[in-house]
């Protein structure tokens, strides 16, 4: 048994099916197929035979039944012709030649073949892969607008920093991933119109798409992992804890006795620094006037500082119309 990274992405079908024959002329058997890895294990045969198909899809405007059905028939003529559906995955149908068989071809007109296993999968994978990450985070944006976000915020911690890389990489690797379906989408289309057979992609574009897929999951585990080494970069002291007052003292603050008013002792502190920001919040109360809340930032740059500067005042100017208390 051997384990290998395989790295095939659904516009490499006809590269994955002429290399799991390959191995199979070796003797390798194809155990199954998970994450870009796939185990292989010694089969004892030397007529094994491999096709392999983009994964059927039934969508929103078929009936499921009726599907099912024709389904069924299809995998019932494949085998007729000698081919049994022997694994189905995210992506791809894999069939082997049933032993003893010679098995022919599943596609004997390219263009229906076309119509029926490519055109559809092919483009609603890749409108999928460029739309699903904008879809995840519209609402995310939209909550954070609504919420008063701006998008230097994304500055103000390591994890924070972090999460917009990570997010930023995601969405260029599906815009890839997206951009080269419709390419092949467009290949495979010029092929069948001109009478040519379907395109094979080459090693180097099997890897680059690979890589650009496993790299989704790399990014994940890594932004984990970073996330758990290098933390928020905050630290809060709530009301009563013992350093509070000392370091509220070390900050430049506002603090009731700088307006003449008598400091009570609950007091919270927050300090968050990043490389490009230190920000800090402080929530004093006065005994005998209001609470006094403070929030200031240092930026690396001034360009950066005077940008958050228009955008806090902006937020204070539209907060005044419901809120009270000392700006």
């Amino acid at each position: 048994m051997k384990i290998r990274w395989f790295p095939y992405q659904l516009a490499d079908a006809k590269a994955m099916e002429a290399e799991l024959n390959r191995l199979a002329a070796e003797g390798w058997k194809l155990k199954w197929l998970r994450l870009d890895l796939a185990c292989f294990r010694r089969s004892g045969r030397r007529d094994l035979r491999y096709a392999v198909e983009p994964r059927p899809i039934c969508y929103s405007d078929q009936d499921q039944a009726a599907w099912d059905q024709a389904d069924r028939d299809y995998i019932q003529l494949c085998a007729d012709a000698g081919w049994e559906a022997a694994l189905t995955t995210r992506l791809f149908r894999i069939f082997t030649s049933i032993p003893g068989r010679s098995p022919a071809p599943l596609q004997t007109d390219d263009a229906l073949y076309f119509e029926s296993k490519w055109d559809r999968q092919l483009r609603a994978t890749a409108i999928s892969s460029l739309w699903d990450p904008f879809a995840r985070l519209l609402p995310l944006l939209v909550i954070g607008w609504l919420d008063q976000m701006h998008l230097w915020m994304f500055l103000s911690s390591p994890g924070a920093i972090l999460l917009s890389v990570t997010l930023l990489f995601f969405l260029l690797l599906n815009l890839f991933r997206s951009l080269s379906l419709f390419h092949t989408w467009r290949q495979v289309r010029q092929c069948v119109e001109q009478g040519e057979e379907l395109p094979v992609s080459s090693p180097a574009a099997v890897r680059l798409r690979g890589v650009a897929g496993s790299a989704v999951w790399l990014l994940i585990l890594l932004f984990l992992f970073l996330s758990l080494s290098l933390g928020s970069g905050q630290r809060t002291w709530q009301y009563g804890d013992p350093g509070a007052a000392q370091q509220m003292a070390a900050q430049p603050v506002l603090r009731p006795e700088d307006l003449g008013l008598v400091s009570s002792s609950a007091q919270s502190l927050s300090l968050e620094r990043s490389p490009f920001l230190f920000k800090v919040s402080a929530l004093t109360f006065a005994q005998d006037g209001p609470d006094i809340d403070t929030l200031r930032y240092e930026a690396r740059w001034p360009w950066l500082a005077e940008i958050i500067a228009r955008d806090l005042m902006k937020d204070i100017t539209r907060n005044r119309s419901h809120r009270s208390g000392l700006y």
